[in-house]
């Protein structure tokens, strides 16, 4: 890319703003030419995976399709006149997360005045995301509550129960005999410590409790409590994409990438 190189070759020291800039020319390519100059093209994904390949393969890594889509927002979120050189690339990815523009403007200042660490910006902006996330909440718990119109009744959140799964049957290594598993989701089955041979039958659905002599089960009708878990926020990646540590039960832990389908909605894909 012909932007990346003009810039590599440039004499000028100041090699922080040559970065922010070439970021923003990267990310206004990817909207003009790449997209036909929209925000975000029906095929922008897979041009930005494309695209990631030969820039990591012409220059090396930092050309991540997550960095790319970054570098998009960029250029969509700012001007390239009003880009501060004091803030890195890393405090700028912090500040992307916050769509509101005076919000983001207000951290930004605040982060150049207090000499914020890309950390310390990132901790405020996720505080910032949170705050708006129980507003939300607030405002919808209020538009259905009884006090309005009284033809509407209040919204009842779900509440879903975890360490639920369905009881298959499967051979042993071996294919001397079958036993019983439960299916933790994610391609992942364990042996249901039922012994040998269950008094559920296959295809249960199954809550586990621990207690002190160990598991117990309980046979529970329907599938809506399967595969809801507990998740623990290890990153955030960037606007779309969480990193988490998901618990599946039996002290058993892995690690997924949620993306958002939608931004600032919660339908997740995983």
């Amino acid at each position: 890319m012909l932007i990346y190189e003009s810039f590599q070759s440039d004499e000028n020291s100041d090699w922080n703003k040559i970065s922010l800039t070439s970021y923003w020319k990267i990310g206004q390519r990817i909207v003009e030419v790449e997209q036909g100059n929209q925000e975000k093209a029906s095929y922008g994904d897979r041009i930005l995976i494309q695209l990631s390949k030969d820039l990591n393969k012409r220059f090396g890594k930092g050309f991540s399709d997550r960095n790319l889509r970054s570098m998009r927002r960029f250029f969509q979120f700012y001007k390239l006149g009003k880009i501060r050189p004091e803030l890195s690339w890393s405090h700028y990815r912090a500040l992307l997360l916050v769509e509101d523009f005076k919000i983001r403007n207000r951290l930004e200042k605040e982060a150049i005045v207090k000499g914020w660490s890309h950390r310390e910006l990132l901790l405020k902006a996720q505080a910032v995301l949170r705050k708006r996330d129980s507003v939300a909440t607030a405002e919808t718990d209020s538009e259905f509550s009884e006090d309005g119109d009284k033809g509407i009744s209040r919204l009842k959140r779900p509440i879903l129960g975890l360490f639920t799964y369905r009881l298959i049957q499967i051979f042993s290594s071996k294919l001397e005999r079958s036993v019983p598993n439960l299916d933790l989701g994610f391609d992942i089955r364990i042996e249901s410590l039922l012994g040998g041979k269950s008094k559920f039958p296959v295809g249960s659905i199954l809550t586990v409790s621990k207690n002190r002599k160990g598991y117990s089960f309980q046979k529970v009708s329907g599938n809506k409590l399967l595969y809801t878990y507990k998740a623990f926020l290890e990153k955030v990646v960037d606007g779309d994409t969480l990193l988490v540590t998901i618990d599946l039960g039996f002290h058993i832990f892995i690690q997924q990438r949620l993306r958002l389908t939608w931004f600032g909605r919660s339908r997740i894909r995983f």
